[in-house]
């Protein structure tokens, strides 16, 4: 949200809205970018703008895969038991 995105040749960034609706709308597509960037789905269609967005990005995918393997992890646990 403070780094910016590119979607539609349109850099979207959380202070560029000018009423509530704007700020909403804005809300849910970077909501949207980053729920599947932490999915590790990663559609394409959105793109972070610059190196500091890369780096929260690569952090968010690391959380991720890591929650992901741990729920892997404690599920197969208890189906083993």
């Amino acid at each position: 949200m403070i780094t910016g995105i590119n979607y539609n040749n349109e850099i979207i960034k959380i202070d560029k809205f000018k009423n509530i609706h704007d700020f909403i709308k804005t809300y849910i597509d970077l909501w949207y970018f980053s729920m599947i960037t932490f999915s590790t789905v990663g559609y394409g269609d959105m793109t972070v703008i610059n190196i500091a967005g890369k780096v929260l990005v690569s952090i968010e995918v690391f959380i991720g895969v890591t929650m992901g393997a741990s729920w892997a992890s404690v599920i197969f646990r208890k189906m083993s038991r």
